[in-house]
């Protein structure tokens, strides 16, 4: 079954190579600017034209916000899981913060983190490493070099969502010491 354009937009999934057709099928998305780019290819007649708006589609899909994350939220994907702040049974506490070491080795943490625009000053260090080749500490210089680092960090993501962090389920049922 084939996802409809509006969940590839909430996903951020559209590829133009494989969903540009749906431009036409589906309904009109409710994001204004994707909108209005969608009306302008069912407008068009010319195949490259219409490839190329197919396009511009797709990357205006990965810049779109995602809706904000929660204080813990934005915590448990940088920090890992705070012992006081989340009631666990005798040994998940190790459990879950020896699967976040793996998550964040296997570089799952950094493209998360960007996805969904939450990166840490380290992320930030290590995004602008991988874009220019240099080391760079600052994070004010970082920022005014590249006040697009954002956007361009997620460029780089491979179209494969990265996982949640472990631990992501309690945050998101509220299963904190005072909620329990």
């Amino acid at each position: 079954m084939t996802k409809s354009l509006a969940a590839l937009v909430h996903d951020r999934t559209f590829l133009a190579r494989r969903h540009a057709e749906l431009l036409d099928l589906h309904p009109l998305v409710e994001n204004l600017e994707l909108r209005t780019l969608q009306v302008s290819y069912r407008a068009e007649d010319s195949p490259l034209e219409r490839r190329a708006l197919a396009l511009r589609f797709e990357k205006l899909v990965r810049r779109i916000e995602r809706e904000e994350l929660s204080i813990p939220e934005a915590l448990l994907a940088g920090i890992g899981l705070i012992p006081l702040d989340v009631s666990l049974a005798p040994g998940e506490f190790e459990q879950l913060s020896a699967q976040w070491q793996r998550w964040e080795r296997r570089g799952d943490g950094f493209r998360w983190r960007v996805r969904h625009g939450c990166m840490t000053s380290d992320d930030v260090q290590r995004a602008y490493r991988r874009l220019t080749g240099r080391s760079e500490s600052n994070l004010f210089k970082i920022r005014k070099d590249m006040p697009d680092l954002a956007e361009r960090a997620r460029d780089l993501l491979p179209a494969r969502k990265p996982p949640n962090p472990p631990g992501w389920r309690y945050v998101k049922q509220g299963r904190s010491s005072g909620n329990t």
